[in-house]
């Protein structure tokens, strides 16, 4: 068993891979091992203990993977100020992982046609006052289960949202809010990626879209 000869493959973000050839076919082991100290080559050991010091050779030349680079998603509150369209209307949001789309607060909304298609008219008003009567084209329609009873049909538009620094264009239903205390729900579709939910926190970034 002098021919032993070891290779190992570079690790993942959760294990490596070992080959040892002791002449009678390869074995290959899977280990978790993380490294200790300076990597250690097997050529120089195998020649005394093949078949042992291959396989530690293997292990000791684990390397340990990169760290994932930084979490780029910024920590916000159960709470936080938003401000929508190009406009920068300024509102109140609700972070709710549980909901799978976001949803705003729309006076008016009126169905009609272009070319077509299914546009939507609605009216959104801002904390400080401002009202804005806009049309967009409906994306889709989502049917919410309301939480009494049955299911309410309503169109989906997409819309600029600001949340700290960074501005995104997601997808909101239009909806009757005014019985809930924020006007804006935000939802899993938008979050995702973005932002990190600190439950017990509020109002921890504010709007700062250039």
């Amino acid at each position: 068993m002098s021919g032993a000869t070891a290779s190992y493959q570079p690790c993942s973000a959760s294990s490596c891979r070992c080959t040892i050839d002791i002449g009678h076919g390869s074995h290959t082991f899977s280990t978790r091992a993380q490294r200790q100290g300076n990597d250690a080559t097997a050529n120089g050991i195998l020649a005394r203990r093949p078949v042992v010091a291959a396989l530690f050779a293997c292990l000791c030349s684990l390397t340990v993977p990169s760290p994932a680079p930084a979490d780029t998603a910024a920590l916000i509150g159960w709470v936080e100020r938003v401000t929508l369209t190009d406009e920068a209307l300024p509102m109140q949001a609700k972070v709710d992982t549980g909901a799978d789309v976001s949803s705003v607060h729309a006076d008016a909304v009126t169905l009609f046609t272009r070319d077509g298609t299914p546009w939507v008219a609605f009216t959104l008003r801002a904390e400080d006052g401002r009202s804005r009567h806009l049309q967009r084209p409906v994306a889709r329609f989502a049917d919410i289960k309301l939480k009494t009873s049955g299911v309410q049909r309503r169109p989906v538009v997409r819309l600029a949202v600001c949340v700290g620094r960074q501005r995104s264009a997601t997808e909101f239903n239009l909806s009757q809010r005014s019985a809930f205390a924020y006007p804006v729900l935000l939802g899993r579709s938008f979050l995702a990626g973005r932002y990190v939910v600190d439950p017990a926190a509020r109002y921890l970034q504010a709007p700062g879209c250039n």
